[in-house]
């Protein structure tokens, strides 16, 4: 008879994601995943196969929690869609200042990290931020056919400057940017709305 798991799998890979996310791929050793998940070698293996088949189980769990919470922002139907855009962008803010995440994006480290040395890997990435991209370019469409958006703007394009307007400030906020400058671009990206 096989045993029955004496763990809660997503509050393990949580753990995990948490782990990746602050250290990166390579500096999160095995010793520091099975501490932070509470496994074992054994049982980590077992659940989720080695280093990289856990990362990748990381990244899944980050686009079903932490980019779907980002991504239900702008399908807020309920807002104003130049609001749900600023939205999009001040979360990035809220989480840098107000509880000092200083570890970015995991997707964007990913990126960096990874992706220039893991096609599969890169593949994940480039279709992270096209669903981000794609999410934008829903609103800014939205925002087109309620007047809300120039009739002429471009949503594909604008779509894409605000997914690198958001990378970007990740990036600064990893910096320690200064607050004062973080709120410049979000104030200067919203700009091209009006």
């Amino acid at each position: 008879m096989p045993r029955t798991r004496d763990f809660d799998c997503d509050t393990a890979l949580d753990a995990a994601l948490r782990l990746f996310w602050s250290k990166g791929y390579e500096a999160a050793s095995l010793a520091e995943l099975t501490a932070a998940m509470g496994l074992s070698k054994s049982s980590l293996y077992n659940t989720f196969g080695d280093k990289q088949a856990l990362f990748r189980a990381a990244v899944d769990r980050y686009e079903q929690v932490h980019m779907a919470q980002a991504l239900a922002v702008l399908a807020d139907a309920r807002r104003p869609v130049p609001l749900r855009v600023e939205a999009f962008l001040r979360r990035i803010l809220v989480a840098r200042f107000g509880d000092g995440d200083r570890r970015g994006c995991f997707i964007g480290n990913t990126a960096a990290e990874v992706a220039p040395h893991d096609p599969h890997m890169a593949a994940r990435v480039a279709a992270a931020f096209r669903r981000i991209e794609d999410a934008l370019a829903a609103a800014l469409e939205e925002g087109r056919e309620t007047g809300e958006v120039a009739p002429d703007a471009d949503a594909r394009a604008l779509a894409r400057f605000f997914t690198a307007t958001a990378q970007g400030l990740r990036l600064l906020s990893k910096a320690d940017a200064d607050p004062r400058a973080l709120d410049d671009v979000v104030r200067v990206a919203l700009s091209v709305l009006r």
